[in-house]
């Protein structure tokens, strides 16, 4: 379900790209900035399940905190966490490199996550997304997604309990990604 508001309480995949499809990230410290910023504005709003950083656009899979984890909580307060990081970074970008105008496209897009199917699919899409832009062969080796964090199980960004009970067990988690690399045979 596409949405122009992001709903508290609810799972959505957001993602977005670079105006004109321009590079975000032209180096190893500006992902690493991004990520930075991303838990200072959104961790405040909602956890991080899953995440990676592609040179020109991005993905995120988040659950919003509801009214029973951060009283007052509004659409225009999630909405505002994310201009926040995208204005922070966009400033710090455009000042490093002596670049002028807007980073990011205008809005981020948004898809509310309903359906448990629907959640492990957009996380094993956001994991396995270097692959499909050529970035490396191995998703699993890409630096710039949350992919790290699970395999470590050493948390900086993302919170894993949803993903670990919607997918039923680790090993359940693995075998998704594997099979969507074509690693494993679908009847295994």
């Amino acid at each position: 379900m596409r949405q122009d508001y992001f709903e508290p309480g609810f799972v959505y995949h957001v993602y977005n790209r670079g105006n004109n499809s321009e590079k975000l990230f032209l180096e190893s410290k500006n992902y690493e900035y991004f990520i930075l910023k991303a838990r200072y504005y959104l961790s405040p709003v909602g956890n991080i399940l899953a995440y990676c950083l592609l040179p020109n656009h991005f993905h995120f899979l988040i659950q919003f905190k509801d009214e029973n984890s951060l009283p007052g909580i509004t659409p225009q307060k999630i909405s505002k966490a994310f201009s926040n990081l995208f204005n922070s970074y966009a400033r710090s970008f455009n000042l490093h490199y002596e670049r002028k105008g807007r980073l990011f496209q205008e809005h981020p897009k948004r898809h509310r996550v309903i359906k448990d199917d629907y959640f492990k699919s957009a996380l094993v899409y956001i994991h396995t997304n270097p692959v499909h832009h050529d970035l490396t062969q191995e998703y699993s080796s890409y630096p710039w997604s949350s992919i790290k964090e699970y395999r470590s199980i050493s948390y900086f960004l993302i919170k894993p309990e949803l993903s670990l009970k919607i997918f039923g067990s680790w090993e359940a988690f693995w075998i998704a990604h594997e099979r969507k690399m074509g690693l494993l045979d679908v009847n295994e």
